[in-house]
């Protein structure tokens, strides 16, 4: 079977593609250095704001790569993603520091132990908290923070 670039590719497989992949992909590659050379700023900005809106529609997301980035640093064990909304189901909107009702919009994942000093990202070390009870906690320990309250 040939294609637009007149090269018979035996591993392609006819699919809703009418290329091949490589051929696809140097098209894109194409593609993206003619829009890059012709108005470089409009490009930067236009990857910028791809970049925003997926950031904006993934919260979680972006903090499970925050978590993995940290994790990497400190040489913790990432062990998984730990998703807000299912934190805030499993302490039933119950902020665990001062244990009064958080708001969806006003909570916050918080460590038992802090990734600062060697604790893992995992559900059984994480809670829902008030952001600003785990702000004022910081890296502190479960124990340290008695002194707060």
């Amino acid at each position: 079977m040939f294609f637009f670039c007149g090269v018979q590719n035996p591993r392609w497989k006819p699919s809703r593609m009418p290329i091949c992949q490589a051929c696809h992909r140097q098209a894109t590659a194409r593609r993206r250095a003619a829009a890059r050379a012709t108005d470089p700023k409009g490009y930067a900005a236009r990857l910028r704001d791809l970049a925003r809106r997926w950031r904006e529609r993934n919260p979680d997301k972006v903090l499970a790569i925050l978590d993995r980035y940290r994790a990497r640093i400190r040489s913790n064990p990432y062990i998984e993603a730990v998703y807000l909304d299912v934190l805030y189901v499993r302490d039933k909107g119950i902020c665990q520091i001062c244990l009064e009702r958080c708001p969806r919009t006003e909570a916050s994942r918080d460590h038992i132990i802090p990734v600062t000093r060697g604790g893992p990202t995992s559900y059984s070390n994480m809670v829902l908290a008030h952001k600003r009870c785990n702000s004022r906690k910081g890296n502190r320990t479960v124990t340290q923070q008695m002194r707060l309250f």
